[in-house]
């Protein structure tokens, strides 16, 4: 690694290792079903055929020029207003100069992390969260650092357990605190923090005049779930009057993208939803020759479709079918797993033996011989009570969500008629 920066040579020496599968080896999808990201197949058809005509009807020369609008194009950022208005219950419309727009979501989160924080700098971020992805989107390449903030039990994290936990993590914090960031339809859990919940949060965040970063990626993902108590609707931070409750406003910032709640990973369009301007214009600094205008053509044409608010509809009727299908597959083998309302995954104990780290990862690689990606709970700091568990994506199309119930029902039963053995036998 001598060719290689200090800052370079820490970050591939640090992740290179701990890449998923998924990423570093040529996947053949006829052996393996990638149940480990949050993909979202359900609605892919519909989006797909409205990209296709967009290609077919209004791809020109134009679309080979440099991309217009410092910020977005302007156009494009009309329509994500008009999504965020439609959808998002703002307490004040989005208009375009609050909009940013970014290579997906995990552009929006280095973009704000780079504007709000210098190297060396903290962001607190709530357990559980994907430390695959925060981890590194977070300090990869603006050097802050993620400070992971755990709860008692899983009730505190919608509960009023939170913000004595986050004053704790803070008063704990060994580095300047700079922002928290959240994920709200939440990942890993699939469920939804309540508007008390925003405004505990907002007021936490303006005691400690820190910023308040909430990940909505899946905020259109909406599912039925028959045996939650207590379902939540999603509420917007947006949907929040800062104010009215004492807080500054201008420090709180959305993420929003087409990846989860639109089937469209690929596409890397993602956006930042601020009243700050000068947040908005750093973070187009950094951004705006990262959204190609293909990009751009495609998210245009889907949020502006007359079938946007059918396919809305479609993905949530899909994704409660996917649910219910999955769902099923635990409850007839009487594998324990976390109810979700929200999402394009869900949290079951497929590895119940499993009593510390290294038997989780050794439960992965034996679902991955058997045809099937996971994450295991350990990638998301997890209380330890939950070891074993893993996230399942379940948004797949129907046929190949049938494959990977056959093969999950395969080897879970071979797991757990032998026992210790099939993970001695994965090391």
């Amino acid at each position: 690694m001598n060719a290689l920066s200090k800052r370079a040579a820490q970050n591939v020496g640090t992740y290179i290792g701990h890449l998923p599968v998924s990423l570093t080896e040529v996947v053949d999808d006829s052996n393996w079903i990638d149940l480990s990201f949050a993909e979202n197949y359900t609605i892919r058809k519909e989006a797909l055929e409205i990209f296709r005509d967009a290609v077919a009807t209004q791809l020109g020369e134009s679309d080979l020029n440099w991309p217009h609008g410092f910020w977005g194009e302007a156009r494009l950022l009309t329509a994500l207003s008009s999504l965020f208005n439609a959808y998002f219950a703002p307490f004040e419309p989005v208009e375009n100069h609050h909009v940013v727009l970014t290579a997906g979501a995990a552009g929006s989160l280095d973009g704000l992390a780079w504007s709000l924080c210098d190297a060396g700098e903290g962001v607190l971020v709530p357990c559980p969260y994907h430390a695959g992805a925060y981890e590194v989107f977070l300090n990869i390449h603006t050097g802050i650092v993620p400070i992971p903030v755990n709860v008692g039990a899983l009730d505190d994290v919608f509960g009023e357990g939170m913000i004595p936990t986050l004053e704790k993590g803070l008063q704990n914090a060994t580095v300047p605190v700079k922002a928290i960031v959240l994920t709200n339809p939440h990942n890993p859990l699939g469920r939804c923090y309540s508007k008390q919940n925003l405004i505990d949060l907002m007021k936490f965040c303006q005691r400690h005049d820190l910023h308040l970063i909430s990940d909505e990626v899946f905020a259109l993902s909406e599912h039925e779930c028959s045996n939650l108590r207590q379902p939540r609707k999603f509420t917007s931070a947006l949907a929040i009057d800062a104010r009215a409750h004492g807080c500054d406003a201008s420090k709180i910032h959305v993420i929003w993208s087409m990846s989860k709640d639109l089937g469209a990973t690929g596409a890397r369009l993602g956006c930042v939803v601020t009243r700050s301007k000068d947040v908005r214009d750093s973070i187009a600094l950094i951004a705006h020759t990262s959204v190609s205008n293909l990009t751009i053509l495609f998210a245009r044409a889907l949020l502006t479709s007359p079938q946007l608010h059918a396919i809305i509809q479609l993905n949530s009727s899909r994704l409660t079918a996917a649910y219910g299908r999955i769902k099923a597959f635990f409850e007839e083998n009487s594998i324990k797993y976390l109810p979700c309302e929200m999402t394009t995954f869900v949290l079951a104990r497929l590895a119940p033996y499993s009593q510390k780290r290294d038997d989780e990862k050794a439960a992965v690689a034996f679902y991955q011989k058997a045809g099937i990606l996971l994450f295991s709970a350990s990638d998301y700091h997890m209380p330890p009570e939950f070891q074993g568990y893993m996230r399942v994506s379940f948004a797949v199309e129907p046929e190949r969500l049938d494959i990977a119930i056959d093969r999950l029902k395969i080897a879970y039963q071979m797991y757990i008629t032998r026992g210790s053995s099939v993970l001695e036998s994965t090391i």
